[in-house]
Parts: structure tokens; sequence; C-alpha cells
């Protein structure tokens, strides 16, 4: 899971399969599966380590190990579904100051948008920063921040008075890089539907 404290526990499975599977096959096979389908993205380093406890002695004494199954490998099924991956689209970000009609629509499109007002609002939450952001951005697209200027200067400075409001810190929102390829990820997410 993601860096933090958390309730239950957090478990990483390896197998060997019966044949080689593309990302897009893994992701379809685990569609329904409460697996974490982000492993299957080439950006998305895992590190497996023991933590550093300072406070005491680490209550889980053995984190890693090899259990052996009925067989050696996973059968794989002859099809599988395919869940193609999307390329982002490219988009620069210009941070500025809005004018008052302006942040006046970015305030209606947070409430036109069930998500985008419930993120708002803390009342409901994600793992962590950019899954926040993914979801807002998602949100206020589909309620009508939609043109490429909007894209560029509306939804940036949502972002960011977006983590100024829920106190978080507004480093990675102001960047217009980061921005710019979240935006990028949802747009290209929004068309391929």
């Amino acid at each position: 899971g993601s860096a933090g404290i958390k309730a239950g526990i957090n478990v990483r499975l390896w197998y060997w399969l019966s044949r080689p599977v593309s990302d897009g096959e893994c992701k379809g096979w685990l569609h329904h599966a409460p697996a974490d389908r982000a492993l299957y993205n080439p950006v998305q380093p895992h590190f497996v380590a023991a933590p550093l406890i300072l406070s005491g002695p680490d209550p889980m004494a053995r984190r890693f190990g090899v259990r052996q199954g009925l067989d050696d490998t996973v059968e794989v099924p002859a099809e599988l579904p395919v869940v193609e991956t999307v390329e982002p689209i490219h988009v620069d970000v210009v941070l500025r100051d809005l004018s008052a009609d302006e942040q006046r629509r970015i305030a209606a499109a947070i409430k036109n948008s069930p998500v985008a007002r419930e993120i708002w609002n803390s009342e409901r939450d994600y793992p962590d920063r950019s899954s926040r952001h993914f979801a807002f951005i998602g949100g206020l697209l589909r309620a009508g921040i939609h043109d490429f200027e909007d894209w560029q200067e509306l939804i940036a400075f949502a972002v960011v008075k977006l983590d100024q409001k829920l106190g978080v810190d507004t480093s990675k929102a102001t960047r217009a890089d980061y921005i710019g390829r979240t935006i990028g990820a949802v747009l290209a997410r929004e068309t391929a539907r």
C-alpha cells in the first residue's frame, strides 16, 4: 500500500506464470480482483524492505519469504481481456492568479461535480495527493472546465487552491510540469472512454 499508517495488512504476492503476459493483459485479468493495477505501470517502482522503527522492536519479525503452492506456476487462461494503455496528452500549464469571473467558473464546476465537491469539502479522501488531484481534475473536466485555456490556467489554479484548503503542502501542485502531466493523463483517460 501507500506510505503511511493504515488499518489492515497489505501483501505483495509474486507468481511465475505459465506464459508471458503483457501489462494490459494483467490489468484486464485482475480487473475484478482487489489488486493494485498500478503495479503494471512501467513508472511505478516498488521497493521491498523492512522499515526502520526507532520507537521499539519491529512488530513483524518476518516480512518476506517464499511460500510453496500446489503448483510451480499459475496457469494463464488462453484468452485474457486487455486494458489498453492510454498515452497522456501534453498540456503546458500556466500558473497565475485568476480573475473573479474565472474563480466563479471554478466554484461552479466544483458545485456541479459530485466528485470534485466531495473532495473540496473533505468528504472524499484518497490514499495520496496524486490520486486526489487526478480525481479532482476529472471532476472539473466533466463539470465543464474543458477548453484548452481552461486546462492551462483554471484547473492548475483550482488544484493549488484545493491543497491550500486541505492544509497540505502545495509544492507538488505548484509545479507546472506535474500539473501538466496530471491534466494530460486525465484528458487521455476521459477521451479514451
